[in-house]
């Protein structure tokens, strides 16, 4: 890193001397040692050599501007030997001197000027997971978690690498996206935009498993008298098997094809019956449903 020196160690001591003589200002001014621009959105970075001990300084100021030696603004640091300036104009070149000063707020004169420019560099994607990272969902309606950094202002997401047909959306930490009909593993690529570019490509994947979307004993019936009776039901993501039973952890049931109407045969007895239905596929179980009927002989 280049080095920003300000005037000779000799002028320095000479400096010193008549300031403490004339019992005026009892600091001398500090050094730069470096300068790093863009390193952030609109950011500046500085640093320099603080005071020695005996300077008794106790803190300094940074003064900038779009003119040299002309500082618009100005930010009282504290006792501090780097900072970075925020906030600033993208593309825009900063002149930038400082100042130190004591307990009695006794400053300094400018320091050397430097200069740099605050620019917009593009965003990063640090994390990206759906549905924050589980492994399966019934629901085609996920959420993108993310996190990015450099200010994005815009994102977007698809189950295409090449983003084909994707638009720019404002961007969010937890975006909602629909995934594509049909059971099945899903990736999921995102990227985070501003006026810069956009960010490397970053990817997720999530089971869609099937989910039971209505589930009906005998289309609804309130009662039956028959002991068979029809499970009407539809579910979504291709579902391959179900599972029936008047035990909701389904106690010696097994899986059978799916249906959209099997049978089932309710228990002996008469009075209220609930059956708990569920499906599955190659991805996943759906979470389970249930319905009553009064089964017997009604009066």
């Amino acid at each position: 890193m280049a080095a920003y020196s300000l005037v000779s160690p000799a002028v320095h001591d000479a400096m010193r001397t008549a300031l403490r003589n004339l019992i005026i200002i009892l600091i001398i001014l500090p050094t730069f040692f470096g300068l790093s621009s863009g390193t952030l959105a609109a950011t500046i970075t500085l640093a320099w050599d603080s005071n020695p001990p005996e300077d008794e300084v106790v803190g300094y100021i940074i003064y900038y501007g779009t003119a040299s030696g002309r500082y618009r603004w100005a930010v009282d640091i504290g006792n501090m030997a780097s900072y970075d300036l925020t906030g600033l104009t993208p593309g825009v070149t900063f002149f930038i001197a400082l100042t130190a000063y004591d307990r009695f707020d006794n400053e300094s004169y400018f320091s050397n000027e430097v200069w740099g420019v605050g620019t917009v560099i593009p965003p990063e994607v640090t994390w990206f997971q759906i549905e924050n990272g589980v492994a399966r969902t019934v629901n085609r309606k996920v959420m993108l978690n993310n996190t990015a950094i450099n200010s994005p202002t815009h994102y977007m997401a698809s189950e295409s690498w090449s983003f084909t047909r994707a638009r720019r959306l404002v961007y969010s930490r937890a975006p909602t996206f629909t995934l594509s009909a049909g059971a099945g593993t899903k990736a999921v690529y995102f990227k985070a935009l501003n006026m810069d570019g956009e960010s490397p490509v970053v990817s997720d994947t999530i089971s869609l498993a099937p989910a039971v979307t209505s589930f009906k004993i005998a289309r609804g019936a309130a009662s039956t008298a028959k002991q068979e009776v029809t499970l009407n039901n539809a579910a979504v993501n291709r579902p391959t098997h179900y599972m029936a039973s008047e035990s909701s952890s389904f106690a010696g049931a097994s899986w059978q094809t799916y249906s959209r109407a099997p049978k089932f045969t309710l228990s002996a007895g008469t009075g209220t019956k609930t059956v708990y239905f569920k499906v599955k596929n190659g991805f996943g179980d759906s979470p389970a449903v249930s319905d009553t009927i009064y089964s017997g002989t009604v009066t």
